[in-house]
Parts: structure tokens; sequence; C-alpha cells
């Protein structure tokens, strides 16, 4: 079984097709949504969650802040926050008061509110803005400032360039650059960065965010010219896990033997499962890299086609 909260992995997650597969094979499958998201279609079940707009939060971005977000609007509908979809669930199968603790969802923000350091907890709610400081924290602090008292986790307490522990475990000793290089069939790095007017896969299905960043795949002339592809032409980009038809776009901001096409866009499969749509991970393996077991997004080959 799964039970997906906060995720569209049928998206997110590599080697889409691979996981569709997966996902078909379960027993049981429930998500938490606002969308009808590809992950959402494959459940059995699915609760409509809240919007950021219709629920208290508190919010903890990369600096040294901590955020506010306060409720707009009621939820609408039969929508539910998540934390009360899992008390209702708790209470049918017995286990309400040792989940809940007997505590709304708002009672537990005043409760880490309140245990936190900030001062006025009404305060907080209303500037919605908590600044923690220190925003030029350094690493490894308390190492740097006595590395006799706080020695780190290594064999010798110190900072190693030279690691034994990597040599034992069958690796180099120093840092190496390993990069992985393409091979005839499939000659061109495939990168998939962020787009603009998407977070992940979040906005993937909103007509005016699609409107404001085309979908298209980034080719260098050079790379294009081999291939007989032109400018704003429907080519096929594939590789030994999926195929994508999609519109080119000639640029001399990407390497030749580099292509790019930003990570985030919802799949649509046709009845040959190619995808139209133009979604990234159609193409990405689930192989981690060794020996850190990291996703390998960077270091996936392809080769396109004309159509």
């Amino acid at each position: 079984a799964v039970y997906s909260v906060g995720s569209n992995y049928l998206v997110q997650g590599s080697d889409i097709k691979k996981n569709i597969q997966a996902m078909k094979s379960l027993d049981f499958s429930v998500s938490h949504e606002l969308f009808m998201t590809p992950t959402a279609k494959h459940c059995d079940v699915i609760f409509p969650s809240t919007s950021c707009l219709e629920r208290d939060d508190i919010i903890t971005p990369a600096t040294n802040h901590l955020f506010f977000s306060n409720k707009v609007i009621d939820p609408l509908f039969e929508c539910k926050n998540d934390y009360d979809i899992f008390c209702e669930l708790s209470e049918r199968l017995g286990f309400l008061e040792k989940f809940s603790e007997n505590r709304s969802a708002e009672e537990w923000l005043d409760v880490f509110i309140k245990e936190s350091v900030i001062p006025d907890g009404e305060a907080f709610k209303r500037s919605g803005i908590f600044d923690g400081g220190a925003h030029r924290r350094i690493g490894l602090k308390p190492f740097i400032e006595d590395p006799l008292a706080n020695p780190l986790p290594t064999p010798s307490g110190k900072i190693e360039i030279s690691s034994t522990v990597l040599q034992e475990a069958g690796l180099e000793r120093n840092p190496v650059c390993r990069i992985s290089l393409p091979g005839e069939e499939f000659p061109l790095r495939l990168i998939t960065p962020h787009p603009r007017y998407r977070t992940n896969s979040t906005n993937g299905n909103i007509p005016w965010f699609l409107q404001k960043e085309e979908q298209v795949l980034l080719v260098n002339p050079v790379d294009a010219e081999k291939r007989n592809i032109s400018d704003s032409q429907t080519a096929v980009v594939y590789n030994d896990l999926g195929r994508i038809h999609i519109k080119t776009a000639l640029s001399e901001d990407i390497l030749p033997g580099v292509v790019c096409l930003p990570q985030g866009m919802w799949p649509v499969l046709d009845e040959n499962e190619t995808d139209i749509a133009g979604s990234a991970n159609i193409l990405t393996s689930t192989i981690p890299t060794e020996p850190s077991g990291g996703a390998r997004t960077h270091s996936v080959f392809v080769e396109i086609a004309a159509l």
C-alpha cells in the first residue's frame, strides 16, 4: 500500500513509467490532494485537502527565519486539513487521543510557538515573520572555535581530506572527480533544472503559468544541425527508459553535447506510452549514484531526432 501526502511522485519521481506500473501493482493507495494530479489519478481514495489559504501554519524557509502563514478563508466544500484527516482516521481506528493528545491543529501551533525562542506568539502571528538573526552562520563553528572540545565524527576527530573510512570501503582514499560519460547510442547529456513558473510540479496544471513559460527542449545549434533539427520543430528525445515528443528551442546558451528540459511538467502518455507534455522524469533512472545513493538527475543521457 501507499499513503501519499504532500507529494506528486508520478511527476517528481525518476522513471515515471516504472512508478506507474508500481502504483498499479498495489493493493491499496491513498492520496491527500487539491488537484487531480498524476499521482492522485492512480490512487483508490483521494481526501480533498486544504490549500495554504485555508489553514494556519508555520513555515520554515531556508533562511534563519520563521513565517506564520495566516488562514485567509475557511476550508471550501469538503476539504480538510491534513491533520484533521489524520485525526478522523485515527478516531475510526481507535487511537484518536493517543495520536492528537486532545489538541487541534491550531492548539499544536500554539504549543510549537510556546516551546520555541519566539518571545511573543501573538505578535508573530500578526507580523507573519520572526527573524532568528545569525544570518552569516559558519559551518562547523563549534569545532573551529575549539577542535579538542568539539571533535568531528571522523577517526581523527578532524576534517579529513584523505579518508581511511572510504579506503576501507573499497573507494578512493583521496577525493577524485568521477564524471559519467555518454555512449554512442545516447550521446547527449540531459539536464533538468527548475523552471521559472513552477515549483517542482506545482502550477503544472494551470494554463496561466503554462502560457508564461513554454515547455521546450533547449538544444545547441551544432547538435541540431547534425540531426537536421530546426528551431521550434517537434522532435523526439529518447533513451532506453522512454520517449518524449517536445518542441525544440535552438540556443547557443547551452553547450554542445547537452540538452535541457525543465523538470516538473505533468506527463501525458499517448497510446504508445510516449509522453507528449515534456515530463523530464520519463527519461531519468531510479538507479542511484554510488556510494552516496543520490539521484542521477543530471547524469542521464539521451538522443534526439526530428519527427
